[in-house]
């Protein structure tokens, strides 16, 4: 009886490390998808962000090349195309980004 004895026991270690080893795991996992979660939304604002930056500095571009070779003031049609075109999106993606990080 001595050796059943002692395999239980080393039986109820091996479970109890495996029950270890199982929570450390899902811990890591769960970590590990909310960072990826978080990193996902990150890139997207950043791109749209980007996007935004870009399309502004083209627009500027554009008004001076206008304002420089032809002497027209155009600055209401590009700021009419940025109001209606450009700010609408970002304002969706920064504030779909701020809400869904104050879910999680």
């Amino acid at each position: 009886m001595d050796d059943i004895d002692e395999l239980q026991a080393e039986l109820s270690q091996l479970q109890s490390k495996e029950d270890a080893i199982d929570s450390t795991a899902h811990e890591t996992i769960t970590k590990l998808g909310l960072w990826r979660h978080s990193k996902d939304r990150s890139f997207i604002v950043r791109w749209i962000v980007f996007l935004y930056v870009f399309a502004i500095a083209l627009c500027l571009i554009y008004l001076f090349v206008r304002g420089v070779y032809f002497r027209e003031d155009e600055f209401s049609n590009i700021s009419e195309i940025i109001k209606i075109a450009v700010l609408p999106v970002v304002t969706l993606a920064i504030g779909y980004y701020f809400a869904a990080s104050k879910s999680d």
